[in-house]
């Protein structure tokens, strides 16, 4: 299991298997190299229970943290699952705490997800207050994301107060980044949510959804929420 705790200001990325992926270029060949996270299972819990400086920030995933890759060819998860629950409690100050919390993975720039899957025993669960929330059964915050042949069986819960941003989903909580260029920044196909989601919160701006939360300049197909 992870445990952690922020006291100080800090950015956390916390992941049941790989906390951060980035980009790195060959600096003799110049070959672009990317992150691939392949048949790999999480069963340790993630929590914390003491955040007590309002400018932290939690990225947190079941398998992976942070994914900040931006080459064209996409950092990707593939056949992956989180078998284990993410609980966030204590979390109450006003200050500007911003939470990322996914199934699968918080936050990434531009990310494959292919034939994951987040279990029943994979809940959500977060009681406190804090400035952003964007939190999910997949994916949290994802600007450039494809996400195929997933499921989550995971409950989504939350309570407290959000100041500003609260955005929660069964599978992507905000996937996409809305421009003028009308380029496409998600694509979603045959996405099937199992999961509850449980939403006790007051936000100045909430976005709630079986599958989505918020999406922006998206292509989806095939997809379908069961849960309430």
């Amino acid at each position: 299991s992870i445990s952690s705790a922020c006291t100080v200001e800090s950015i956390l990325h916390l992941g049941g298997i790989v906390g951060r992926t980035s980009i790195y270029t060959n600096t003799v060949t110049n070959e672009v190299v990317y992150s691939n996270i392949t048949n790999c299972t999480n069963n340790g819990a993630i929590s914390s229970t003491d955040a007590t400086n309002p400018k932290c920030v939690f990225r947190c995933g079941g398998i992976l943290g942070i994914s900040d890759e931006t080459n064209v060819i996409p950092a990707k998860i593939d056949n992956c699952t989180n078998n284990a629950p993410i609980t966030f409690k204590e979390v109450n100050f006003s200050g500007t705490l911003t939470m990322m919390i996914g199934g699968i993975v918080s936050y990434s720039t531009k990310l494959g997800v292919y034939n994951c899957t987040n279990t029943k025993n994979g809940k959500i669960k977060i009681v406190g207050n804090s400035s952003n929330l964007y939190t999910a059964g997949i994916a949290a915050y994802s600007f450039n994301i494809d996400c195929k042949n997933t499921t989550n069986y995971g409950d989504v819960e939350t309570e407290g107060t959000i100041v500003s941003n609260l955005m929660v989903a069964g599978m992507l909580s905000s996937p996409g980044y809305a421009d003028s260029t009308g380029d496409r920044y998600f694509y979603a196909d045959n996405l099937v949510n199992y999961g509850n989601v449980d939403v006790k919160m007051a936000a100045a701006n909430a976005r709630i959804g079986g599958v989505f939360g918020r999406g922006s300049q998206g292509d989806v197909s095939n997809s379908v929420n069961h849960g309430n």
